[in-house]
């Protein structure tokens, strides 16, 4: 009954809302939510009103979709990898720990 309910629930704020399609979010990973439109609607041919998203979304339809892994994944390959992270979060700590213990000897020799 409550998987029913929220399944119904969803489907009305998708209606009441009035969208074209249903946006990709984690609750809606594995449901599939049938729009019950008057009119088909092709969303691929709704132009943005900024004209720089304009040209750059009509250029990624005529190239169509990517099927070559490395394209695909060609934003992630700016991202440090974590192990250098780990590396310098390490170092951040010793050098810390550095300070703490040349503070700690002024304060001692101070009293």
């Amino acid at each position: 009954k409550q998987w029913y309910q929220r399944r119904v629930a969803i489907t009305a704020g998708v209606e009441s809302f009035a969208l074209l399609k249903v946006p990709k979010m984690p609750e809606l990973k594995n449901r599939t939510i049938e729009l019950n439109l008057s009119v088909e609607v092709d969303v691929e041919k709704i132009p943005y009103s900024d004209k720089i998203r304009e040209k750059a979304r009509l250029k990624r339809l005529e190239l169509g979709p990517i099927l070559d892994k490395d394209q695909k994944n060609k934003r992630f390959k700016n991202n440090p990898s974590w192990t250098k992270k780990k590396e310098q979060k390490v170092k951040k700590e010793k050098r810390k720990f550095k300070k703490i213990v040349a503070k700690s000897k002024v304060v001692e020799t101070m009293d």
